[in-house]
């Protein structure tokens, strides 16, 4: 079976140095090794880092070279489009699918709530960064016990 060079890992070398550590951070912030086979396949996830801000045209070879350096390997590597064990690092919730417009479950973004002063995310997020509940001041001792009778 003949490949183009397109879908061919070895197109990675294509792009400079700081364009291959761009793409393969973003993998590395956005999935994880898993058990099961993530249904998306490389090229679905190719368009996934296309629509990030940071993000900018890859072709599927580029994309497949950047999951080997990053130490994903293919379940099946003869296929055009690859596919992987691997799961998002975390899933956006239904209000931000349907704020972002996306109406399927699986989409990769990177996970912009880390920074103080971001959009966050979900709210045990919040409270992980700032120690709040999404903005509200955590309770004091006083607030918190009931009144003496």
């Amino acid at each position: 079976m003949k490949v183009d060079y397109g879908n061919s890992p070895e197109c990675l070398n294509d792009l400079s140095a700081g364009q291959q550590a761009v793409l393969i951070s973003w993998i590395l912030d956005v999935l994880v090794p898993a058990e099961r086979v993530y249904k998306p396949n490389s090229y679905i996830m190719k368009h996934d880092f296309e629509r990030e801000p940071e993000g900018f045209y890859v072709t599927n070879g580029m994309f497949k070279g950047a999951m080997l350096k990053a130490g994903f390997a293919p379940m099946n590597p003869r296929e055009v489009n690859w596919q992987f064990r691997v799961k998002p690092t975390w899933e956006l919730c239904a209000w931000e699918r349907r704020l972002l417009g996306i109406y399927s479950r699986l989409r990769l973004m990177r996970d912009h709530w880390r920074g103080k002063g971001s959009v966050v995310a979900m709210r045990n997020q919040c409270r992980r960064i700032v120690g709040t509940r999404c903005g509200v001041p955590p309770r004091t001792a006083a607030e918190t016990t009931p009144p003496a009778e």
